[in-house]
Parts: structure tokens; sequence; C-alpha cells
């Protein structure tokens, strides 16, 4: 008799009560799915139906400029010369922005003038701007290096991690806040 007892709780698979059956199952499924991440494309769509439902109007406090191609084709050359950057940090701040956060590298220096303009706007906004550094890694060596802004930039510019991890799909789920 406990030769019986000890084979319905230890013997998962072939346990007499349903109730250990079915738990053995799903934390079998719950292995699978969560070492192999089957489960995610299933997640993704719950959270946006979630964030559907739980929608509502946005306040207003953020304003995203793009660079679109239409911006790329009036000023016709890409990356842009830094001076567009500069005037585009000055009238963002004559126009009321609290803080000016940009997606672009600036790791690298350009021509001597633009460099400069782009340092004085940056110094004239001093603690608004906010600029870019990205952590890549080689996947060969694993080495982890940074895109820092250039040091003219990043003496008066805060600085933000803009390193996201994507999954398979290339979608960005979730961004650390710190």
């Amino acid at each position: 008799m406990a030769e019986e007892a000890r084979a319905q709780i230890v013997g998962w698979g072939g346990a007499k009560s349903p109730r250990l059956r079915l738990l053995g199952w799903a934390m079998l499924a719950a292995l699978i799915f969560g070492l192999t991440g089957l489960g995610q494309p299933l997640d993704d769509m719950m959270r946006i139906s979630r964030n559907a439902v739980d929608s509502h109007a946005a306040s207003g406090d953020i304003v995203v400029v793009g660079l679109d191609d239409r911006s790329v084709e009036q000023v016709k050359r890409w990356p842009w010369p830094r001076r567009h950057h500069a005037a585009l940090i000055d009238e963002l701040a004559r126009l009321g922005a609290r803080r000016i956060f940009f997606d672009l590298d600036f790791a690298a220096t350009s021509d001597p003038e633009n460099d400069r303009l782009m340092a004085e706007a940056i110094a004239r906004h001093s603690g608004k701007v906010v600029l870019p550094i990205q952590q890549i890694v080689d996947h060969a060596s694993g080495k982890k290096t940074f895109n820092r802004p250039i040091p003219p930039f990043a003496a008066h510019a805060d600085q933000a991690s803009i390193t996201v991890r994507y999954d398979f799909r290339g979608y960005v789920w979730k961004l650390p806040y710190s």
C-alpha cells in the first residue's frame, strides 16, 4: 500500500491522481515554452491586447522630433552637418523644451567648425541636452565597448544609454530605466 502511494506521488506520468498528472504536464510545458521562447508571440499578442484596452490620450509632455526622409532631402546630406543639430537645439530651447534627447551617435568628430557650433549650442543650454551612449558587443570576442559623445559635447550634456535588446522579430519590448 505504501508502495502504491509513493508511485502516485513520485511517478507523475503514471500517477493515478489526475491533479498530479495535470500538474506534471503543466510544469513540463512551462519548462519547454520558457526555455525555447515558443510562447513569446502569444505573450506579445496578449500584451498588445492589454495595451489597446488600457489606451489613453497622450499628455503632450513629450514631443518627438523625427528626422524623416523629407528632412534629409531638405539638407541634401546625411549625416547632417552638426550646425543643423546646433540650430535644432537652439530652436527647441527657444520653444520651451525642458530636455532635448538625441538618438544619434556623436562619438566621432566631424569638421571642426560644425563640431564647434554644436559644442557651443550644447553649452548654451547646459543641463537640457542629453546625448546617447551605446554599448557595442563584438560577437566574435564578446568584448564590450561604448560609443560615447566626443569630449567637447559631453562636457555640457547629460548622457543616457540607447542600448536595447531586440526580440527575434526585431521588436523592443523592454527598456532599462536607470
